[in-house]
């Protein structure tokens, strides 16, 4: 039986959805405006009290005003409120040492110093091809002094900044080696940062440490793993993010995460409206060979996330101390002034773990390092309790 519906049936269900649709719109709207006008009181508050602030200081305060560093304090200070520990304000100065730094470049010696026991600095990792590799400089070498200033009566800090200067520059230093003074003058030369070793001096055991995520990290490391892949001898591999800085290079970390894990998403992230993304997802070329990744308290950042990532792994296990917890993605704002708002934008994710953001990656072995002080380059398996306990835990993979 066929049911009609009169006309004035049909027009009051259309005016009801009309005045239901109207009424929402009104609702939302009459909220947005007000919500509005709260964010403008809060604003105009905020401006009012600053304004007042300023006028004060400028009436009654004894000393000049710097207004540069004011600016500064006032938009660190804007940050600081917001509570978040991630979130920064860059000075154009600090802007412009972050890019020296995610560029990874230096202006070097050829050399890297390391304060030894008597106060003096002990010649590291010289760079071949440096003026101080062509002028017979070797690692092991103690300088003394440097322009003829005495390093135990100025201090190793303020000693080792006055190797620092301009590319092209030239300075000269006086080193010891088996009791003989030799002074010579080097140049100081602008170069790519090594931020990625990699040792094959454990049986069966390739050993990679990354130092740092930059614009040199991804390459150096491509290499250093081509190498341990062409290595008969190495059936497993170890990879140091122990006191790794996280860079600021996502891109990178991705890149490197792809050559070791399987096809699929790799990192996500959660943003402000709740809605989580697929960030970077991975082309499956992994490698089939065991892992153990090292990592303690101060394996901070994209270095935690390259570890969790590498963790949600059949073939991965982690070894150390809990990370520190630093899972935050940030957008950098750049300001009419040159200087700079690095902003959390976003909760970073791994597939399995999820979210370790202030709560870090937690090892599969907890172990402590006792103490042991490790340097950048390969460490002592012998008087290392973290690097012994992950060769033992690679050996039981293999």
């Amino acid at each position: 039986m066929n049911r009609r519906i009169s006309v004035g049936v049909m027009v009051a269900l259309v005016l009801m959805a009309v005045t239901i649709t109207f009424s929402v719109t009104m609702i939302f709207s009459m909220r947005l405006f007000d919500q509005k006008v709260l964010n403008v009181k809060e604003r105009a508050a905020m401006y009012n009290k600053l304004s007042e602030i300023d006028s004060i200081v400028r009436a009654n305060h004894y000393f000049d005003i710097d207004e540069h560093r004011l600016y500064d304090a006032i938009s660190m200070g804007y940050i600081s409120g917001l509570g978040d520990r991630d979130s920064i304000y860059l000075s154009p100065t600090q802007v412009i040492r972050r890019n020296e730094s995610t560029k990874g470049m230096e202006i070097s010696l050829g050399f890297e110093p390391e304060k030894n026991a008597n106060g003096y600095i002990t010649v590291t990792n010289i760079r071949r091809g440096s003026s101080a590799a062509e002028l017979g400089l070797l690692e092991g070498d103690t300088i003394v002094s440097i322009e003829g200033w005495n390093i135990l009566e100025n201090g190793y800090d303020e000693t080792v900044s006055r190797l620092r200067g301009a590319a092209g520059s030239k300075v000269m230093i006086t080193y010891t080696r088996d009791g003989e003074e030799t002074e010579i003058e080097l140049t100081r030369e602008l170069i790519e940062t090594a931020v990625v070793f990699a040792d094959t001096g454990i049986e069966g055991v390739g050993y990679i440490r990354i130092k740092t995520f930059n614009d040199n990290t991804e390459n150096q490391f491509s290499m250093a793993l081509s190498l341990m892949l062409r290595t008969e001898s190495v059936k497993g591999l170890i990879i140091d993010l122990r006191d790794t800085n996280g860079g600021y290079d996502l891109d990178s970390v991705a890149n490197m995460l792809a050559k070791l894990t399987p096809v699929g998403a790799m990192i996500t992230g959660t943003f402000a409206d709740g809605t989580t993304k697929t960030l970077y997802t991975s082309d499956g070329t992994n490698i089939s060979i065991p892992i153990v990744v090292l990592v303690n308290e101060n394996t901070i950042g994209f270095s935690e996330l390259f570890a969790g990532v590498l963790g949600d792994q059949d073939n991965c296990k982690i070894v150390g101390m809990v990370t520190y917890g630093k899972g935050t993605l940030q957008q950098l704002s750049m300001l009419s002034d040159g200087s700079a708002l690095d902003l959390t934008i976003a909760i970073l994710n791994t597939p399995v773990l999820g979210s370790f953001d202030r709560v870090g990656i937690k090892p599969d072995y907890e172990v402590d390092s006792e103490g042991y002080v490790f340097s950048d380059y390969m460490p002592d398996e012998r008087l290392d309790p973290q690097l012994k306990k992950a060769v033992e835990v690679l050996n039981s993979m293999i």
